[in-house]
């Protein structure tokens, strides 16, 4: 499984996320200037990465799974950066998952 794939990362809206912070460090559009809280890069199952084979959007976790044993995974496959900028400073205490 030797290739590259275009990927598509979806953002996350959430009150705490910035305005402008992903648009401007990934050129990501933001023309309604909604607060984007999460740029989910990986095979999260809620909503993870969606990447580009022979023109079809695919899901970056099907993908891992289907090439498991190339990729020498183990586990789920779970593969979930996320980059979070925050109008707060660190995202982090301020997502709602941390306040749990």
């Amino acid at each position: 499984m030797n290739a590259f794939y275009r990927i598509t990362n979806p953002v996350q809206h959430y009150e705490w996320g910035s305005r402008i912070a992903l648009s401007t460090l990934f050129g990501l559009p933001n023309p309604e200037g909604v607060p984007q809280a999460e740029l989910w890069m990986g095979a999260h199952p809620n909503g993870g990465a969606l990447v580009e084979l022979d023109g079809v959007p695919t899901r970056l976790a099907d993908l891992i799974a289907a090439h498991r044993t190339a990729l020498r995974q183990g586990g789920k496959g779970d593969y979930s950066p996320l980059a979070t900028p925050s109008r707060r400073g660190s995202a982090a205490p301020n997502h709602p998952s941390a306040l749990r």
